[in-house]
């Protein structure tokens, strides 16, 4: 899924770098200020800033965790 206005492919290193923390920049913005389909689209912007897997094993942890504690289970 394209979200770029110009592809970044045709653009040397120092113009790359400044495309994508234009791009994380505007990823970043407080979510107040998006309209309702961007704020459904932009779900995505977990799995883009590697977040997504790190977050599932903290849930996981802490799921078992309460579970383990719901049991009685050391």
């Amino acid at each position: 899924m394209k979200t770029d206005s110009f592809p970044a492919e045709n653009l040397n290193s120092v113009q790359r770098f400044e495309h994508r923390s234009a791009r994380k920049a505007y990823f970043l913005k407080p979510i107040k200020n998006r309209t309702k389909i961007e704020r459904k689209f932009r779900k995505l912007t977990y799995i883009e800033n590697g977040l997504l897997i790190p977050m599932l094993l903290l849930t996981a942890y802490y799921a078992l965790r309460i579970w383990s504690a719901l049991l009685n289970v050391p």
